[in-house]
């Protein structure tokens, strides 16, 4: 392979990168302000999966933490926590749900209703919680800070080498924190 197709290719992945970064930020900022005048499950679900991937993407291009980039991952870990009771409701309603279509005997349907009542009632105030801990975030600032992020990013860099190594690096860290609870069964190891 001669130099020219190297770093044609090279360019070509740079570019991929780019274009997946910016996909994954416009996906993430466009389900934030959805989520809050929105009750569907599925943009819970879909809002929770874009910040993990949001969150991916920025490791590959910003390995070195900064402020930034700190800043970023705080909110994005942050609003999948305040989401994250609204989605295991969700899931719950949806079993129960299921249940209550296969179940037969009354007095098992009743159970199964009384409980399906209780998740419908819990519902708003879970939504509500999630709604007041993600409108703390100034969207507008998040979106600046990404950007900004961006603009000093290394796509120049082999993606798939920075891959290789932060994985890598994980590897290292899951085996380093696993010896440690493997010496110490104590709940913080």
């Amino acid at each position: 392979m001669g130099k020219r197709e190297t770093e044609s290719g090279r360019v070509d992945a740079e570019k991929k990168l780019r274009k997946l970064t910016r996909k994954r930020l416009e996906r993430f900022v466009t389900l934030l302000p959805k989520f809050l005048v929105n009750d569907d499950p599925d943009v819970i679900h879909d809002l929770r999966v874009a910040s993990r991937r949001l969150q991916q993407t920025i490791r590959i291009v910003a390995p070195e933490k900064n402020k930034t980039s700190r800043k970023l991952f705080r909110i994005l870990r942050r609003t999948r926590r305040a989401l994250g009771p609204c989605r295991n409701h969700d899931i719950n309603a949806a079993m129960v749900q299921s249940r209550l279509q296969e179940t037969e005997p009354e007095i098992l349907r009743n159970g199964w209703l009384a409980l399906q009542s209780h998740l419908q009632k819990n519902r708003p105030a879970l939504l509500a919680e999630a709604r007041r801990r993600v409108a703390k975030d100034d969207l507008a600032r998040f979106i600046a800070r990404a950007e900004e992020m961006l603009g000093g990013a290394d796509f120049a860099t082999d993606p798939t080498l920075k891959l290789r190594t932060a994985a890598q690096k994980s590897l290292t860290e899951w085996d380093e924190a696993h010896a440690r609870a493997e010496q110490s069964r104590s709940v913080e190891h």
